[in-house]
């Protein structure tokens, strides 16, 4: 046997040190050899066709061993086909239903959640009034400017009147509008 491989020239090469599996050569050349040695024995000889499967296919047995399964199976055993009936669709529906609500009340709770944290570091605004003074914060865009030096609010300027809840308008003081 030895001989044999040799002529073939055939070397079985793992794919990493420390993990020892095959590259699939193996099973290759096992099929090969195993076809071979077929030909020697007589067809009416099952018993030395069988003892020379269990010893030329020992890594499918492993393979099924590690995998659960042949690696070089039909479809149909790559895919099986369930057991069970499925279930009916009335009863996905119900299962759907059930999955989008308790979807809807995880994201309601992370919602409060966020919302609680992020209002811990509010400060409380009181409404202004019309005529008070109020500063603009803005963000001014200047080439070839640090952004360290510029500054973040301008102002003062009298409130108007209020538009929403978070927003008023905004005019110059007196003394500053031009005619």
């Amino acid at each position: 046997m030895e001989d044999n491989v040799k002529e073939w020239e055939t070397h079985h090469v793992f794919a990493t040190a420390e993990h020892p599996q095959t590259s699939g050569l193996v099973d290759r050349v096992n099929r090969t050899m195993n076809q071979a040695l077929e030909g020697y024995f007589n067809t009416d000889m099952m018993i030395g066709i069988a003892i020379c499967r269990q010893q030329f296919l020992k890594s499918k047995q492993l393979d099924k061993l590690v995998y659960g399964r042949l690696p070089f199976t039909t479809l149909k055993n790559h895919f099986p086909c369930p057991k069970e009936r499925p279930k009916p669709f009335d009863i996905f529906l119900a299962r759907v239903g059930e999955l989008r609500e308790a979807a809807r009340h995880n994201i309601i709770r992370k919602q409060e959640k966020s919302k609680r944290l992020v209002n811990q570091r509010r400060r409380i605004v009181r409404d202004l009034r019309p005529g008070e003074l109020v500063l603009v914060r803005i963000k001014l865009k200047k080439k070839n400017k640090t952004k360290k030096y510029l500054p973040k609010y301008v102002g003062p300027f009298q409130v108007v009147k209020k538009i929403c809840p978070t927003t008023y308008l905004v005019e110059d003081l007196p003394a500053n509008r031009q005619k």
